[in-house]
This record gives structure tokens, C-alpha cells and sequence, in this order.
């Protein structure tokens, strides 16, 4: 059964609530062709421990600061592995995220999965180059947009 993009968006700002991670908690959910789907959050990876306290709030770092100090998984590239860790073909699919525009390296790592559209709930970008990347994936024929 198709649900509707609000919907979807719902089940990525539950997800977000499952977060691991001290700092901020971020969630998205990546939607197969079937209506499907699998959860993506940030945080430490499990089995590993969640940072506590985090290392990042300690030092006062911005986002995409200390990132070295970090062991954290961005949400995006939580919810490739579970597809890929369960099996699901990424092509095609439709990621649903509870933040804004995704950073560079998740931006490219769902293109590379084949990811045809991106639904943000924030109207914001994580910087100038994920911005480019964005652009550029639209005129391949990428879908990406803001549900605000």
C-alpha cells in the first residue's frame, strides 16, 4: 500500500526518536518500490556504546566540525546498510528524511545506491558543495525536494 509523502515523513520523525546519538538526533526511512521500508538514525553503530558523554557537545563543536571525534553514523548511510544488511535493492527507492538537504558524502553514497528520489522535511542545505551535488543530480534525472 502507497502512503502519502506526510505519512511517510511521520514514520522518518518517529525513527529520528530512536536515535543514538547525544548531540542531535536526526532519522529518515528509505522506501522500496514495494512500500517498504527500513529505519535510518544517527548514533554510534550498534553493538558499539553510544557516546556518553559526547565528545563533540564536550569540545562546543558545529555540525560537520570534529567529525574525527565522532563515531557516529549519518542516518542516510544507516538506512543503505540496513537495506543492504537485509537484502532490499536500493534502485529505485525514495528516501524520506526528518532534516535537511544531506551532506556530501551521503548525498553522493545515495546516488551510488541508486536512490530516485530525496524528501526533506527542512528547507535547509548542509553546505555549498552537497548544495552543487544536489543541483547537479537533478539534471540527471534525480528528484529532490522539500516537503515544507
Amino acid at each position: 500500500m502507497k502512503l502519502s509523502d506526510e505519512q511517510y515523513m511521520k514514520f522518518a520523525k518517529e525513527a529520528s526518536l530512536d536515535s543514538r546519538c547525544a548531540k542531535r538526533q536526526l532519522g529518515c526511512i528509505l522506501v522500496f518500490t514495494d512500500g517498504s521500508y527500513v529505519e535510518g538514525t544517527n548514533g554510534a553503530p550498534k553493538p558499539l556504546e553510544a557516546c556518553n558523554p559526547c565528545p563533540r557537545m564536550i569540545k562546543g563543536s558545529h555540525s560537520g566540525q570534529d567529525l574525527d571525534l565522532c563515531k557516529a553514523v549519518h542516518a542516510e548511510r544507516q538506512a543503505i546498510l540496513v537495506a543492504a544488511k537485509y537484502g532490499y535493492a536500493t534502485e529505485g527507492s525514495r528516501l524520506f528524511s526528518y532534516m535537511g538537504a544531506p551532506c556530501k558524502d551521503c548525498m553522493v553514497e545515495l546516488i551510488e545506491a541508486g536512490v530516485a528520489e530525496i524528501i526533506c522535511a527542512k528547507h535547509s542545505y548542509y553546505d555549498e558543495l552537497s548544495k552543487e551535488i544536489i543541483e547537479e543530480w537533478i539534471s540527471e534525472g534525480g528528484i529532490f525536494r522539500f516537503l515544507e
